[in-house]
């Protein structure tokens, strides 16, 4: 959850990074367009992000970036969204991770379901899990990541930040070795997502 500064023109602007929407490949690009990490980056290079009140700097929510990394109105705000299923199923990966494998009836079960998500056994994690609008304020830009992150994406960014920005689509960043290791979406994890999800569904998905 960076602030990040253009190097030539000093343009600062601000990625609410919510997990599982593209924001490794977004960051990744920012560095390569002559953005550079503001002081609110804390990443400690080891692939391990910094933990403050319990939560990873770079996934603050809303309440947590505000107070804490200064970021004011007039900052240039921009994040992406997801659909909260496919959302919740890309990052199921790490409650396999936790959890073990073998994990798919509990997770069906709406009880167990919402136990294991709350009590994720270290710290920082529970924001993966976090509702969307949580990450949002009146000043956010928002794009939602089903429109793709491709030439419009870019488009629609350059004009926000007022950058003349060029993605690689092939650009080197931080992938996770187990990315094919997720729940199967069925009718009963449906239900429970959506009931977990509700204000996302409302502001943000209502036709979903």
């Amino acid at each position: 959850m960076p602030t990040f500064v253009h190097k030539k023109t000093g343009k600062k602007i601000f990625f609410a990074h919510i997990p599982r929407t593209a924001g490794r490949f977004v960051e990744a690009n920012l560095l390569a367009n002559e953005f550079d990490w503001t002081d609110s980056h804390l990443d400690t290079g080891l692939g391990v992000m910094s933990v403050v009140h319990g939560v990873e700097i770079a996934h603050y929510h809303r309440k947590y970036y505000q107070k804490y990394l200064n970021v004011k109105e007039d900052t240039t705000q921009f994040s992406i969204v997801r659909s909260p299923i496919t959302k919740f199923i890309s990052g199921s990966i790490y409650l396999k991770r936790t959890y073990g494998n073998d994990i798919q009836s509990q997770m069906e079960d709406p009880i167990m379901f919402a136990s294991m998500i709350q009590n994720l056994p270290f710290e920082g994690s529970w924001n993966w899990y976090r509702p969307q609008v949580d990450f949002l304020s009146n000043q956010t830009h928002i794009w939602k990541y089903e429109n793709g992150i491709g030439e419009d994406f870019v488009l629609w960014l350059s004009n926000i930040i007022g950058v003349d920005l060029k993605f690689d689509n092939k650009i080197d960043y931080p992938k996770s070795h187990d990315e094919d290791n997720k729940l199967k979406m069925s009718p009963a994890l449906e239900v429970n997502i959506r009931g977990a999800y509700s204000k996302d569904f409302e502001v943000l998905y209502k036709n979903v």
